[in-house]
């Protein structure tokens, strides 16, 4: 059947027909590609696969041209700290006889550095080769530091653990025979200064927030192949006359977590207690922290509720419950008998993220208002486990 056709008309001009259903046609050409293998398609398609392919080979390209300079940088920079080295073998000898200028690096211990709450034994690790490790003590000056600065600046272990890292790679390149054994991690620096761990760190349940002592839910042999987890056995209506409100919560609280040796068995998620302890130490080790807490009793009387010491409670708080007369707060142990005010707040640590942290937290009321709430004069008392909101009973 022949197509039909129309009449256009063009002023000026005479009529033309043109087909209704004119279609152009494109030439089909091999694409070799590795997607196309071989097939038809237009030229244009061709040509892109093309222009990919020839990217893809530029990049590829690149890349090798890249690791193969930093393997040649590598090779220069290894060449060079051994040449020099060999060159000064002997004045690294010199340096590390023990004599001389160690005497002035003597460091003075604090008897609290014994008593930090670190972390400790990490299964993860092996420190099959550093078991016997023993450093002068000319040279454990250096571990001592490391740690009071991380008290002092309150950073965290991960931290600790790339700076001790950082320090035996220097040392080593210094003086290998000296500082051989020195400790590459935090974890054999702390066996090695006997700085232990107090057990304070108790598994939490996702679901009910239940603590456990991870003592308790972990298998005393990691290697027993027949354990298959602890799941939380909380039961939160436990006289509830329905019987499906009084099943156990049944959450799985531990995980499987690779090592060198096969697998461990660690908390999915663990609730951290600071040894108050611990912090007071710090805190009445500050010059003038004790005159800070006397400070309350030198204020002047003048029948306005301006603080916490105008109130009844602060004024008649008793020392003994058998002994209502006795006062808890008294001049004469402003220093030693503490109120403690506890409170929960929530805060976010990033800055890039939402993320919100909540953390209970205490501070004393016998120092002054004005720095009571300061960072450093607050005790943590605990965070709150994520992802969820504990509830209020």
């Amino acid at each position: 059947m022949p197509k039909q056709t129309r009449k256009q008309s063009i002023k000026g001009k005479s009529a033309i027909s043109v087909p209704v259903n004119s279609t152009k046609l494109r030439p089909m050409v091999q694409c070799y590609c590795k997607k196309c293998n071989g097939d038809l398609v237009e030229t244009r398609t061709r040509n892109v696969h093309e222009a990919e392919e020839y990217r893809l080979q530029e990049s590829i390209e690149r890349l090798k041209r890249d690791r193969e300079k930093k393997k040649n940088k590598y090779k220069i920079h290894n060449l060079r700290s051994s040449k020099s080295i060999s060159d000064d073998e002997e004045d690294i000898r010199n340096l590390g006889d023990g004599n001389g200028d160690d005497r002035n690096y003597q460091f003075e211990t604090d008897p609290f550095v014994n008593e930090k709450e670190v972390l400790g034994d990490d299964p993860e690790i092996d420190d099959s080769d550093f078991k016997n490790t023993k450093l002068k003590f000319n040279d454990s000056w250096i571990l001592f530091w490391i740690f009071k600065y991380q008290e002092r600046f309150k950073l965290p272990d991960v931290a600790i653990n790339s700076l001790i890292g950082f320090f035996n790679l220097v040392l080593k390149d210094v003086d290998l025979q000296r500082f051989d054994k020195f400790p590459p991690t935090a974890h054999i620096a702390r066996k090695f200064l006997e700085i232990k761990k107090k057990p304070k760190i108790y598994a939490v349940c996702l679901k009910c927030n239940k603590l456990y002592n991870i003592a308790n839910i972990t298998p005393s042999d990691q290697s027993n192949s027949e354990f298959n987890g602890f799941r939380c056995d909380h039961v939160e209506f436990l006289n509830y006359t329905l019987r499906n409100q009084r099943e156990p919560c049944e959450t799985e609280l531990l995980k499987r977590v690779p090592v060198v040796n096969g697998y461990i068995w660690k908390p999915k998620m663990i609730y951290p207690l600071p040894c108050l302890k611990t912090q007071l130490s710090i805190m009445y080790q500050r010059p003038g922290f004790d005159e800070l807490l006397k400070k309350w009793t030198n204020q002047d009387v003048t029948g306005l509720m301006s603080d916490i010491y105008d109130g009844e409670i602060w004024k008649n708080f008793p020392s003994q419950l058998d002994a209502p007369e006795s006062k808890f707060f008294t001049a004469g142990t402003a220093d030693s008998h503490l109120g403690i005010m506890i409170n929960l707040d929530w805060f976010q640590p990033f800055e890039s993220s939402i993320y919100s942290c909540r953390m209970i937290y205490g501070v004393i009321c016998n120092l002054p208002c004005d720095i009571r709430f300061k960072k450093e004069n607050m005790l943590i008392l605990g965070l709150l486990p994520e992802p969820h909101e504990v509830k209020l009973h």
